[in-house]
């Protein structure tokens, strides 16, 4: 056995305790933050700069905890952590299916008015843009590489034999960060799910957490910028024709069927 296989299985002790051990204390604090200092002083209309800087520095926070904590876990398992370029096209190759949804909300939804912009929206599209890219930076350090690293390093050095394993990991990731969005509803929990595991079959393809905190801002982004253009007219009307509810499950399978092929053709850490 060599020396880095020895440091995978003194590591694969515990590897979901050292995983809970980070995961929760931090979704319990951040859960706590947003709940009792932030919802209470959300504007119902306007935007409150002052806030959206204090909820985006305790994303920034959060990220740079998560950072610190993957780089220690990989440097105990011979790696270093780094923000490049490798693995980048793997990723967004997985996720690719999201052009598709983009192009299809661009071209279908809402359906009875133009877009529009003027001067009093550029507040709205500052919040955005700081809203959603601190979004993107911790929900995929934490969710993806703070929740999923210690267990694929625990699978690793048995790569070969963990097809199960793996697939079990993107789908309960998928499924939980589509769960912790409880708030946008059924549909939102859903069609998060989908979000979650696509990209957590794209991590595992890719390794690369860059491409999918990138992915993650982009597609926030478009769907708030996109709301932000329409919907300024209050007789917008979302598409809810039965033509978007076959492109919805079409994209799930689509998602679904990209998630186990990337998983099952992923290559261990090197």
């Amino acid at each position: 056995m060599t020396r880095k296989e020895k440091i995978h299985q003194n590591f694969a002790l515990k590897p979901i305790k050292t995983t809970l051990d980070v995961f929760v204390p931090i979704l319990l604090v951040y859960m706590a933050f947003m709940f009792f200092v932030v919802n209470p002083r959300w504007p119902t209309e306007g935007v409150d700069f002052t806030l959206s800087v204090m909820v985006a520095l305790a994303r920034i926070a959060i990220t740079i905890i998560c950072c610190y904590f993957i780089g220690i876990i990989l440097g105990e398992n011979g790696y270093k952590f780094t923000f490049g370029t490798k693995g980048f096209f793997k990723g967004l190759l997985v996720a690719s299916p999201l052009f598709a949804v983009w192009i299809f909300n661009a071209l279908y939804s809402p359906i009875n008015v133009p877009l529009s912009f003027d001067e009093t929206q550029v507040p709205y599209l500052v919040h955005i843009i700081i809203h959603e890219l601190s979004t993107g930076l911790w929900e995929e350090a934490f969710f993806r590489g703070v929740l999923m690293l210690p267990i694929l390093l625990y699978l690793s050095p048995h790569w070969n034999v963990s097809v199960k394993e793996r697939l079990q990991l993107v789908f309960v990731c998928g499924a939980l960060f589509g769960l912790l969005h409880f708030n946008q509803g059924l549909f939102g929990i859903f069609t998060t799910g989908i979000y979650g595991l696509l990209f957590s079959a794209a991590f595992v393809y890719s390794k690369n957490l860059l491409v999918l905190m990138l992915m993650h801002f982009l597609n926030n982004a478009f769907f708030n910028v996109r709301t932000l253009l329409a919907y300024a007219d209050t007789d917008a009307v979302y598409n809810r024709s039965g033509s978007v509810y076959v492109f919805i499950i079409t994209f799930a399978v689509v998602a679904i069927i990209a998630s186990v092929y990337a998983t099952k053709k992923a290559k261990p850490f090197k």
